[in-house]
């Protein structure tokens, strides 16, 4: 006989009130520091879905100085170019059955805290995917696929790629997301609609929700509905940081590679790919470059943020000038910003691999569209004064007894001042290992 009975209270399983929140719900380092997309103060609010805007890029060429009796100057108009700002779809689908809905009109309105909870999750993922596009280079790409084989794929793992060395940042749990692989060139699909189950990190293994055979070494992981293929593939994220400080790729449809376009260009100091030990010299250059090409030197409007490992690795540069307080208590920075030349510099578990990205923050913009109301971007479709609407039936005519809400929204991110932002990359981390 059991030494415990079942009318015995330690025999009792026992729910405790509430919900234990295993997942990110706060804005990142990021969105923390620069501003809320509501927030009319660091937005631009457009009229169209694709926007265009001119750009200054060379002075009035009438200067002259003229000598005794001598010819006035010849005219020139300055030169221009021409910028154009697209916004991104953002969408969010959660569902609701009869049963739920019906007891929000009962007594105890048993329903009210699960679909608060259900909007509360679709609201706080779609901040978290907003941050992610925010860093991102406007591909969506997480992750290179190495091989599959049945549940399973392997991702590539290199220290060369920056796609390689992020491949944690976004896909760092299970159960977080839908994925698909698709061929990065083309856009063909390959595998669609499954989640991850569990990762292996030592390994690169990522077990999925779904038959993974089809993915091929030409694969791509990214996240289900941002992609689209028009015979190459093609990204429907609006492009981010890494998109905005660089010096060789197409941003806001100028292509920086061209002759002409150094104006355009970001402050990039990296490696070509090969990690490198993180100086005071590399701290130096970068800085005083964005003060040659920025016009000014690095302020109170800048900061700096790091990867978890770079930023050890400027703490370590830090450490022989460690200081005392009148207590006794060592102060290099540790747990808050660490001052890097005037500037404060972040560290943040989202923030790029191996990587130095130094912002100015009135330089950085979010686009809404003007039709919204001021601080609001993200709705609830609503239809015919209904925020509902019937789900179809999984097989023949009719209806499922649940129903559908869409969160929806459009936003863009930009800065007409490429230079005056800075990477300083390929950044051998210390404490890499996180």
């Amino acid at each position: 006989m059991s030494l415990y009975s079942s009318t015995s209270a330690f025999a009792k399983d026992v729910w405790l009130p509430g919900l234990n929140y295993e997942l990110l719900s706060e804005p990142g380092t990021l969105l923390g520091w620069l501003g809320s997309y509501t927030d009319s103060r660091v937005t631009v609010d457009v009229e169209g879905r694709r926007s265009y805007l001119k750009l200054r890029i060379g002075d009035s060429l009438g200067q002259g100085t003229i000598s005794q009796g001598g010819d006035y100057p010849s005219p020139g108009d300055p030169t221009y170019d021409e910028a154009q700002v697209n916004l991104s779809h953002l969408s969010h689908a959660l569902d609701f059955t009869m049963e739920e809905l019906a007891l929000l009109e009962s007594t105890e309105a048993a329903a009210v805290p699960v679909m608060a909870e259900k909007m509360t999750a679709a609201k706080e993922a779609m901040s978290s995917d907003i941050e992610r596009q925010a860093w991102g280079d406007g591909t969506g790409v997480l992750a290179n696929v190495a091989s599959s084989s049945g549940s399973t794929i392997t991702l590539d793992a290199t220290t060369t790629a920056q796609v390689d060395r992020d491949r944690y940042v976004w896909i760092d749990d299970a159960n977080r997301a839908r994925y698909d692989v698709v061929n990065g060139s083309t856009g063909a699909q390959q595998v669609t609609g499954f989640t991850v189950s569990d990762i292996n990190e030592s390994t690169n293994v990522l077990t999925c929700s779904a038959t993974m055979t089809s993915a091929t070494s030409a694969g791509v992981v990214v996240r289900s509905g941002t992609w689209a293929s028009g015979g190459a593939y093609n990204s429907l994220e609006f492009p981010g940081v890494k998109a905005m400080v660089s010096d060789s790729n197409t941003y806001m449809n100028i292509d920086r590679t061209a002759s002409g376009k150094g104006y355009w260009k970001g402050v990039v100091n990296s490696n070509s790919g090969t990690l490198r030990p993180l100086t005071e010299e590399l701290i130096h250059q970068t800085m005083n470059k964005v003060a040659r090409r920025a016009g000014r030197q690095p302020d109170g409007s800048y900061a700096a943020f790091a990867s978890l490992g770079s930023w050890t690795a400027y703490h370590q540069i830090m450490t022989p000038g460690l200081r005392y307080t009148v207590d006794g208590a060592a102060d290099i920075g540790f747990g808050r910003p660490l001052e890097m030349l005037g500037v404060p510099l972040y560290r943040g578990a989202r923030c790029p691999r191996n990587s130095i990205y130094l912002l100015k923050k009135d330089s950085i913009k979010f686009i809404r569209p003007k039709h919204n109301k001021p601080g609001d971007l993200l709705n609830f479709v609503n239809l015919g004064g209904s925020e509902f609407f019937l789900k179809n039936a999984s097989t023949g005519q009719g209806h499922a007894a649940s129903v559908i809400a869409y969160l929806d929204g459009f936003l863009g991110m930009m800065t007409t001042r490429p230079r005056d932002h800075a990477l300083l990359g390929d950044i051998s981390e210390v404490a890499s290992a996180y």
